[in-house]
């Protein structure tokens, strides 16, 4: 599953929201609830099929990450394996991919906790 949605032409979060997606991580001052406001106002430019399948996606990974006592797979662990296949730049920078790694995992893990797209 993880192939798959690594393998896409684009992202399952299109290239033209990366920025803005990036950007909510880095100014995250503690406040979730800002978070998700952005996040609600930047879902509305995901196509509605990527949309339905985000909203499966992250579905099964906050019950995963709900027995993490027994799997090991905490919120933190899902999103370092599943962020940079959800969220990738435009540009194909390495070094631009690896300075945004922890905003990527940040979204992901945030995206996994909540559960509220």
């Amino acid at each position: 599953l993880k192939a798959f949605f690594r393998e896409l032409s684009e992202p399952i979060f299109p290239y033209n929201i990366y920025p803005e997606l990036v950007s909510l991580s880095k100014n995250l001052q503690s406040s979730v609830e800002s978070w998700i406001l952005g996040i609600k106002t930047l879902l509305w430019r995901v196509p509605v099929q990527n949309y339905e399948t985000l909203k499966y996606l992250f579905a099964f990974l906050h019950k995963v990450q709900g027995k993490s006592n027994k799997n090991m797979m905490s919120s933190h662990n899902l999103a370092i394996i599943w962020g940079p296949n959800l969220l990738r730049p435009p540009i194909q920078d390495p070094l631009r991919t690896f300075m945004d790694l922890k905003f990527v995992t940040e979204t992901t893990m945030l995206f996994i906790q909540n559960n509220q797209l």
